[in-house]
């Protein structure tokens, strides 16, 4: 079950705010396997796993997880999922294992998968500068590439990190920004460095990949992904 761990701790999902560091009672609905047909030493195993799976929900919630919803399919058998939560947060939402959640900076490993599918095709270039891209949107524009953005060595200030962006981010606002109102959010603030001279996650640099990616293919990333 290594791998189970690094998936709960990726799905999990706050379904109020965050807990305190005792642990508190939880409300887990019972870890399920879909129904398929197997022996009944294979069925046995897929139940273990459950179980496992349901403990390791357990103590993520116990940790301090206000609620969590994962579910494992490895490709060689049935799927096994489960759902806990602390009961302060039910009565906001019961939390179930078919529930979906934004998927937050999961996207960016799809955003990175796309762009390296356009460089294999020649429509991009790493080495690309975000000012021939996005001309005139990005100050400093000519000195970062498009592997910069990608491992966050650009020094774009992350937009998330502004007080506006940050209060939608967390719920605070309903907005919905758009690409360009993202990046020009971010572009408002300092450079933290000079390109490619350090490193700071920034969302802002995926923000940038994805205008990149529109207008390589006269495509949403949206579609992109799908």
């Amino acid at each position: 079950m290594t791998l189970t761990l690094a998936t709960c701790l990726t799905a999990a999902a706050a379904v109020g705010g965050a807990s305190g560091a005792s642990a508190v009672p939880v409300r887990t609905e019972a870890a399920r396997a879909d129904t398929w047909s197997a022996d009944a030493g294979h069925v046995g195993a897929v139940a273990g796993r459950a179980d496992q799976l349901a403990t390791l929900v357990r103590q993520t919630v116990d940790a301090g997880v206000p609620g969590v919803a994962v579910r494992i399919d490895d490709g060689h058998g049935p799927a096994v999922e489960s759902a806990g939560q602390a009961p302060w947060t039910v009565a906001d939402h019961k939390l179930a294992v078919d529930d979906e959640f934004r998927m937050g900076s999961n996207t960016k490993t799809l955003v990175a998968t796309l762009t390296l599918q356009l460089v294999a095709e020649h429509q991009v270039n790493l080495t690309d500068s975000v000012e021939s891209w996005l001309p005139g949107l990005v100050p400093g524009g000519g000195a970062i590439t498009l592997r910069m953005l990608l491992n966050h060595t650009s020094g774009l200030y992350d937009y998330t990190d502004d007080p506006a962006g940050l209060a939608s981010v967390t719920g605070q606002d309903q907005r919905q920004w758009t690409p360009e109102e993202l990046l020009a959010l971010a572009t408002r603030h300092q450079a933290l460095f000079t390109p490619g001279k350090k490193w700071s996650y920034s969302n802002t640099n995926y923000i940038a990949l994805g205008m990149v990616l529109e207008k390589a293919t006269g495509r949403s990333v949206a579609d992109l992904i799908d």
